[in-house]
């Protein structure tokens, strides 16, 4: 009766423990799916706002062309994750499944044997007493060893007990998680079906921009003309404040190297510039997005033809990226200001210094920092302006030194 009672209390002490445990990695993983998927919702619902209405515009159809391919890539990539999503629940899915065939085997094996315990103890009960059974022994040693075997026998069983209840607890969590896989992929196939309705009538809407521009093509020969004139004179200025910039940084150097030399102290290397382009190199495909906001990549770098337009054929030195209204540039890495420049038509630029490498940020309307200052990565260096159709349009260029990157391949965009 001891050891029923003993048993019995231990049952609902471990239950309570076993059942205030934190949730599973299905629940987190599903979170996280979640957000991803909201993520990139957002950024598809704020892109809907960038498109022009005057369609009659050639550079505003051209603009809502460089947008709705940008949609259809985001929203060709929602699917994508999406999918993998589906394809990853299934495999947990499975995998949850063996799992639970599993625990309901070992949980099966755990009662038979504490049956088997128990039915033990009745069959001994009639003529076992433990108090008798320890005061019969013939010496202290043998008392001490019977005690002993006591206790072994009831921390046995009650491993027994704790074994049961904890089989039964991730059963039951391993069960809940199989209904939550089962609702969470209902929800996304759902979502994908939606998804794969918008993108058939993004690619119609797409095909009837296309159309009409090559029904005007001398008007979009001289727009894109008009613009390739535009991107020019910026990667000019770009290329001649940079050159000003390492002709500044060397002047700066020797300088550094004369006052040294005077001192008559031994050649110090500066090594504050080598550790950030050292750490600047380590974060390559990590680097923040350039702009505030959610945001569309609008502008990829190299040359290229227009999606659905062949024979148009675009150049970037840099990428572009389309804000929501009052966005802001943001720097990329920690660094020093090298320059504030004037671009054509009253626009304003930005060079950070991030050791060897420079990040450039143009089409600004206003500048929150000045040359020599230094800045952090994150930290908004001006407001982005808007373009002759009303769009927030950030042009953002790489550099080592003169030497032109490509951003998309340093930016988690």
């Amino acid at each position: 009766m001891q050891l029923r009672s003993i048993f019995i209390l231990s049952l609902f002490s471990l239950f309570f423990c076993v059942s205030v445990q934190a949730q599973s990695d299905t629940q987190e993983k599903i979170r996280n799916m979640e957000e991803q998927r909201a993520l990139l919702n957002r950024k598809l619902e704020q892109s809907k706002k960038q498109i022009v209405s005057n369609e009659r515009d050639i550079a505003a159809q051209v603009s809502n062309l460089n947008v709705i391919n940008a949609r259809l890539e985001e929203r060709r990539k929602a699917i994508g994750k999406t999918k993998s999503d589906i394809s990853s629940l299934e495999k947990d899915s499975l995998s949850v499944q063996k799992n639970i065939a599993s625990l309901r085997n070992e949980l099966k094996i755990c009662k038979d044997r504490y049956a088997d315990a128990c039915r033990f103890y009745q069959s001994q009960q009639v003529n076992f007493n433990t108090i008798s059974f320890l005061f019969s022994s013939k010496s202290f040693t043998q008392a001490m060893t019977r005690a002993r075997y006591v206790r072994e026998y009831n921390e046995s069983v009650n491993r027994l007990a704790r074994q049961i209840i904890e089989k039964e607890v991730a059963l039951n969590n391993r069960q809940h998680d199989i209904s939550l896989i089962k609702t969470e992929k209902m929800l996304l196939a759902a979502d994908l079906k939606k998804m794969e309705s918008s993108l058939k009538t993004e690619e119609q809407n797409q095909r009837k921009v296309i159309d009409d521009l090559r029904s005007k093509n001398k008007q979009l020969d001289a727009q894109i003309s008009k613009q390739q004139k535009e991107i020019s004179n910026l990667n000019k200025e770009i290329d001649r404040q940079i050159q000003i910039a390492i002709e500044e940084e060397r002047k700066r150097k020797e300088e550094e190297l004369r006052r040294q030399e005077a001192a008559a102290s031994p050649v110090a290397v500066n090594t504050a510039n080598l550790q950030l382009s050292s750490d600047f190199e380590k974060n390559k495909g990590r680097l923040p997005a350039p702009i505030s906001g959610t945001y569309l990549l609008v502008g990829k770098y190299g040359t290229h033809s227009v999606d659905g337009m062949k024979n148009v054929q675009l150049s970037n030195l840099g990428i572009d990226l389309q804000g929501e209204s009052g966005a802001q540039a943001q720097s990329v890495f920690n660094g020093t200001v090298s320059a504030v420049f004037q671009q054509g038509q009253g626009e304003l630029g930005i060079l950070v210094r991030h050791g060897s490498y420079i990040s450039v940020y143009c089409n600004l309307s206003q500048v929150f920092v000045k040359k020599g200052d230094n800045v952090t990565t994150g930290q908004s260096l001006g407001a982005v302006s808007k373009n002759s159709l009303g769009n927030c349009l950030l042009h953002f260029q790489l550099h080592k030194e003169s030497v032109k990157l490509n951003p998309q391949e340093w930016l988690e965009l």
